[in-house]
């Protein structure tokens, strides 16, 4: 049996996540999206420890909100 690569499971589901589930009028894409953001939090958490910080590296890196943060603090640098 092949064991999956960690990382690669958290890139996947990052990747797929849909980050703006919580501003759907759709109680089933919330739940879905809800249920998603428990895994990837746990996932994170599990990775920040096994991984040496890594889990919230690449959370940070795949979250849109914090993209456009770091998008508008560089156009006031």
């Amino acid at each position: 049996m092949i064991q999956e690569n960690p990382i690669e499971v958290f890139t996947d589901l990052l990747k797929k996540h849909d980050w703006y589930y919580s501003q759907s009028d759709s109680p089933s894409v919330w739940d879905s999206g809800n249920a998603e953001a428990i895994k990837i939090k746990q996932m994170r958490d599990e990775l920040d420890i096994t991984h040496d910080g890594m889990g919230t590296k690449l959370f940070n890196s795949f979250n849109p909100f914090l993209a456009a943060l770091r998008i508008n603090i560089s156009k006031h640098d």
